[in-house]
Order: structure tokens, then sequence, then C-alpha cells
């Protein structure tokens, strides 16, 4: 607004503000008159607004005191300008604070500017409009979507009773596999219709034709190359016609690459070669090769706690250059090499790498019958003794882990971050190891984490067959199993029911022994007395026979006449030996005089002669 030389304008830093915001309001002065003073005066509905703060933004601007620059209470103040000046632009400015209860509406910010104490006054405004912190509700469905159409929905502010409506996307068909209506053959084509389950709509589409297909038979007119089809003449396995077909294109015959531009250290290089038959050359580019710093010096080594600094120069294009190692540790016995980040290791820290157990399979002792069965069971009652008892500390042993149940071919390693009192210190993220394959472990090899309580976690791994090594990663560091999974352990059945039925099974296996055993006692010992009694009755039947023998010596001897002496008359009569001895048989056959023995009556033998032999 314009009066006589000089103008005024207003703005603000936005029109439109919600509850509780502020906003800037500035005003410009346009003016040809040299001033010594400026006075202003604000007027705004302090229904809608109250004042926060104002500032005189004029160039060469002289404060008349405190309270006197602006009163926020009247709306009004002055400031002189010395030395006097011609103010054009922005002049003063005044900050506004929305009310939390303001109506929602537009409220003018005024403003007069008197230019000079004796000058004009000049005024103008500025619209600010009120807007509500809307307090929207749930989505009301005004219409459904359809496979096709787009639906609409509304909410409602539970303040000022705005209305929002919003779009509801439409839900596309829903449609069931295709199905042929009609079948392509050779020459024709064919036709595809499926049906939307919703609204019933169909969609189709064309199939084309199959082309014919030769047989093993046809007959090449011509060959194709890599610029001009070629020709064959045959019967159609499919609809039986004599047909000719064009066959596809042959494919380059390329001869070798040729090195074009070399690759570099930082520049790419590229190499060509070309087919034969038609000149085609094709090309490709090559990645530039990288430096080649792989002989330098260590000036400062890595730890598991700190980088490493590696100084070197490129072995092809001689220029220097420095390599940050990441914090890592390498155990030069076992192969482990860990790597990890800075401030997951406290500062100091110092690696520990024991070897716990090395296992391979072996040939084991087969065994079968009752010595399976008490492997078995031995092996439960091992098991469950281990579980309850445990160590005081609740640390598990080393042939508690259980690595052996998973698979028969491991290797077993304690890991530690100690520090220097030999205390395992605290691990802030994840660290990689790399162990080295065993002789024999290959794709199918896992890499086990273990606590302190002997819990077994199973980690990701990356087999490299290449480099022969196996990578994981951990956030806890302590003990590590590296398993062969192709060298599976032998599965026993040790759950308390197979364990009953063994025992079961054990016990009768066991009452068969015994019993066989009893009855090849009894066996034994009747066929002792039997022995015993058949020796009894040869015995009586012997001294029956002896008996009766010596009844017949002596009525021999009665009957026979008396024989003189030997040695008073030495003249015997043969004749009569002769009939001594037919007296008397072969058994008593008298050769020449001897003295007569009479055999012992044989002992007759009891059972216990006869048991304690046999026990013998």
């Amino acid at each position: 607004m314009v009066f006589g030389s000089s103008g005024a304008s207003a703005w603000a830093t936005q029109t439109t503000v919600k509850r509780g915001e502020s906003v800037s309001v500035y005003v410009n002065l346009s003016t040809t008159e040299t001033v010594s003073g400026l006075g202003v005066s604000v007027g705004y509905d302090r229904a809608y607004f109250e004042y926060e703060s104002s500032a005189w933004t004029v160039a060469n601007k002289v404060s008349l005191g405190e309270g006197k620059d602006f009163d926020p209470v009247l709306g009004n103040g002055a400031v002189l300008i010395s030395p006097s000046s011609k103010p054009n632009g922005e002049i003063f400015c005044i900050t506004l604070r929305v009310k939390g209860d303001a109506p929602l509406n537009s409220s003018a910010v005024s403003f007069g500017v008197k230019v000079g104490s004796e000058g004009e006054t000049v005024y103008t405004s500025v619209d600010i409009t009120v807007s509500c912190n809307h307090s929207w509700g749930g989505w009301t469905t005004i219409s459904e979507p359809t496979c096709t159409e787009i639906g609409q929905q509304e909410r409602v502010c539970s303040i000022c009773g705005t209305r929002q409506q919003s779009y509801i996307d439409a839900k596309g068909h829903d449609y069931s596999d295709w199905e042929t209506t009609k079948e392509a053959s050779c020459t024709e084509s064919g036709e595809q219709v499926r049906t939307c389950s919703v609204c019933g709509g169909t969609q189709a589409r064309t199939v084309a034709p199959l082309g014919h297909t030769l047989g093993d038979d046809a007959n090449v007119t011509k060959e194709a190359t890599c610029v001009e089809h070629g020709e064959a003449t045959g019967t159609c396995t499919v609809c039986g016609q004599s047909v000719t077909i064009s066959t596809p294109l042959a494919a380059h015959k390329y001869g070798d690459w040729y090195t074009i531009i070399q690759a570099t250290c930082t520049e790419k290089g590229e190499r060509e070669h070309e087919c034969s038959v038609c000149g085609h050359v094709e090309r490709q580019k090559s990645l530039p090769l990288g430096h080649d710093f792989s002989q330098g010096t260590v000036v400062t080594p890595a730890t598991i706690y700190s980088t490493g600094l590696f100084e070197a120069k490129c072995t092809r294009c001689g220029v220097e250059g420095s390599i940050i190692s990441p914090c890592s540790y390498n155990d030069e016995e076992t192969g482990i090499y860990l790597e990890t980040e800075e401030d997951v290791f406290p500062v100091g820290s110092v690696v520990k790498v024991k070897t716990l157990e090395s296992v391979r399979p072996e040939e084991k002792e087969v065994k079968t019958g009752i010595q399976k069965y008490v492997a078995q069971i031995t092996d439960y009652f091992k098991n469950l003794i281990s579980r309850f008892s445990g160590n005081k500390q609740g640390q598990a042993e080393v042939n508690d882990y259980g690595i052996d149940k998973i698979s028969s071919s491991y290797d077993l390693y304690e890991i530690k971050a100690v520090n220097n009192d030999g205390d395992m210190v605290q691990q802030n993220g994840k660290t990689v190891l790399t162990f080295k394959l065993p002789e024999g472990f290959g794709r199918n090899t896992a890499v086990y984490s273990i606590d302190e309580k002997g819990i077994k976690t199973e980690l990701p791994v990356k087999v490299d067959m290449e480099k022969r090594t196996v990578t994981a990663s951990s956030d806890l560091l302590y003990v590590f199993a590296v398993a062969n999974m192709d060298s599976l352990p032998e599965k026993n059945d040790l759950s308390m029911p197979a364990i009953l039925h063994y025992i079961i099974e054990g016990l009768l296996l066991l009452f068969l022994i015994i019993a066989c055993c009893v009855s090849a006692g009894r066996r034994k010992k009747l066929k002792a007395v039997k022995r015993a009694e058949k020796t009894e009755k040869d015995a009586e039947s012997r001294v029956g026979v002896e008996s009766g023998i010596e009844d017949t010596h002596q009525q021999t001897e009665e009957a026979k006449p008396a024989i003189p002496d030997r040695n008073s008359d030495a003249s015997v009569n043969s004749s009569l030996r002769d009939e001594i001895n037919e007296a008397l048989g072969d058994q008593n056959a008298v050769s020449k005089p001897q003295e007569e023995q009479v055999p012992e009556k044989p002992k007759k033998p009891t059972l216990d002669d006869i048991f304690g032999e046999s026990k013998k």
C-alpha cells in the first residue's frame, strides 16, 4: 500500500499453519524520504495468536531502550536511525504462535508504519490461515473394488469434521491354469483359455504352430553356415507330410584370441578373434590387473585387536602403496586364521589355540549277541551318569561335547582370547575363523561352536576345495569342532524303551545259556551213574567166574595122586604128568612145578568213587 512517496508490504514464512506452530511475519518499506526514525504498530486477533518475539531489522537503527523498541501489550514501538537515511527493504519482523484452541479460519496480521516523526503512515497486512491438526478415524469403504474397477474409501477428522477420500486399487483377476481349447498343429495355431474365479471373465491366447519335425532319416540338401540358413528334406514325424524345412544358422568358427590392448594395473585391456567363415570379429574387454603389492615390508603387524600396516612397491608398474591389514591372528601350528574388526577385542588381548582331540575312524571289533547288548547298555548308563553328574562349575568335559555322536572323524580345538592375567576377555562382535581342511575332509564339512556349558551350535560355513579351507564366523571364542559329515558314527538306539528291550533279550539269552549248562551237567552225571552200574556188574561177574575156577581146581587137587618129591625121585613118569595136565585142562596145565597164586578178589566200587573220579 503506497501513500505519497512511501509504501509498505508484508509477507509471512508460511500462510497456512497448524495449532501450536509459530509463524514469522516481515515488513518491507520503500521510501524516497530521508528519515531519522521509524515507528510501527501491529494488529492481530488475540484469539488466534500470541506474541513470541520481535526485532527491528532496518540498517543504522538505534534503540530507544528496553520496552520502547516494541511493547507487545500495546502492539507498537519505534526506533531511531542514525545517521538519517532512506530505509528501503526489510525493516521489522514479528513472530507469533498459533494458539492450541485457535479457530480453524483465516486471520489477518496488519501493520502500520510511520515514516519519520512528521512523515506519513503507510499500512499493510498479510492473511494467515489456521489449519487443523487432524485426528483421523479409520477408513470406511464407500465402494468395493472389483477385478477391473477401483474402489473408494474415506475417513473423517474427529476435530474439524474434514473428510478425506482415497481410492482402492482394483483386485485384478484370479485366473485358473491355461486350458487348451484347440491343439496347435505343425502348420496351424492353437488356442488356450483361462477363467477368473471371481468374476468369471475369460482370457484367451494363441499358441504358435509347432512346425514340422523331421526324423533321423532327413536329407540335408543344404548345409547351414553362420550367415545362411540350411535346408533339409524328409517326412514329418508328426503329420507324415514330406516337407522341406529351413535349418538354423551355424555358430561362428572363431580362431584364437589376439591381444589388442594389454591390460595394465589401472587400465582395461582388449582382445579379439575372427570367424574363419564370415570374417566376423568379436571383441572383449578385460579388467585392469590391479597393483601387485605381494612383496613389501610389514611396518606394523596386525593383532587381534588392532590393524596392521604393510608397505610395498608394485612389481609391475613400480608405484608405491600401503595396505592396511585387518585385525587378525594366524596360528602357525594348526593353520587356524582369525580375522575380525577393531573394537571387537580389548587392547592387549592374546589368542590361545589348543588342539583338544583329533579323531579318525578306526576298524572296530564287531560285537555280536550278548556282547552287543552289554556294550549298548554300558554306553547308555555311562551317558546317563555323565549327564547328571557334571562338574561343579557347570562346564562340559571334552568327552561330553558329543561330537562323536555326530561324526566319527573330527578335530576339536580350544580357541580363546585372554588378557595378561590369562582370563577370557569379552568379545563384542563376530570373528571369522578359517580352518585347514584335514585329509579326507570334503565339501560336506561342518563347523560347530561349543560354549562353556557344552551347548553346540552349527555355524554357516564356506568350503574352498581349491585352497582346502573351511570358513565360519562366530560371536564367541571357546571350543570349535571341524567335523567330516561324510563319516557318520554308528547309530545305536539308546532310548529307555530300547534299553529295556536289550535287557530283556539279554536276560533271555542268559537263561538259555544257564539252561543248556544245567542240562549238560545232568547228562554227564547220568552217564557217570550208568558207567558205575556197568562197572559194578562187570566186577560181580568176574568174581563169580574166578570162584568157579577155584572150586574146580580144589576138586582136581583132591583127585590127583600123590606126587613124589623131585629131589628124592628124579625119574618122574612123564605119562603121569600128561594125565594130570589133561585132567586140569588148559587153564591149569602143569608144565613144570611152580608156586600157586590165588587171585585177589576185586573191591566193589561205590557212587562216591564214581562221581569223585568224574569230578577229577
